[in-house]
């Protein structure tokens, strides 16, 4: 089975995504750092010399690539992949979807640190920083709401996780 985790930057797909993978015994895949690696690009790099469209390519390509690799694994997604190129239909035809599910302030709270690091984040005051965070989970929540399951930040265990996917086996 495949488990695909969704939801906004710092939501916690990848400490999710980590945990989990070690209860299950699955591997662990984090979708940016696979793409990172097989193109021998950092994101920020393809986003600035080949820009966003191009990563989404790239995006959709190595997914898929993923999901042809292991028929067992944990997989903690982009913030945006649910949202280009077919993405949401392609992970909920091949596995589970969970949103993970986290408040403006608490995203904010997470990725305010390394918001230079992050291509979609640059130059960005506090401010600027919370509205984004804010209009865009309203973008994409159509996506994320898509998901088999949604875990509120509340809920977020990996028992409680394990539990829904026992369920959907």
């Amino acid at each position: 089975m495949r488990i695909f985790l969704l939801g906004f930057m710092g939501s916690g797909k990848t400490t999710i995504g980590i945990q989990l993978s070690h209860a299950l015994n699955y591997p662990f895949f984090d979708l940016d750092q696979y793409i990172e690696k097989q193109v021998n690009k950092s994101i920020s790099d393809i986003f600035e010399l080949e820009g966003e469209n191009c990563f989404r390519q790239y995006e959709t390509y190595h997914l898929i690539e993923i999901i042809n690799k292991s028929n067992k694994a944990v997989v903690a997604t982009g913030g945006g992949t649910p949202c280009f190129n077919q993405n949401m239909q392609i992970m909920q035809s091949s596995g589970i979807t969970i949103y993970l599910k986290a408040n403006t302030d608490t995203i904010f709270h997470r990725i305010k640190n390394t918001a230079k690091q992050r291509p979609l984040l640059l130059h960005k005051t506090d401010d600027e920083l919370k509205k984004w965070i804010t209009e865009t989970i309203e973008q994409r929540e159509a996506y994320y709401m898509q998901a088999h399951y949604i875990v509120d930040e509340v809920k977020m265990s990996i028992p409680f996780i394990i539990s829904l996917i026992h369920l959907a086996k």
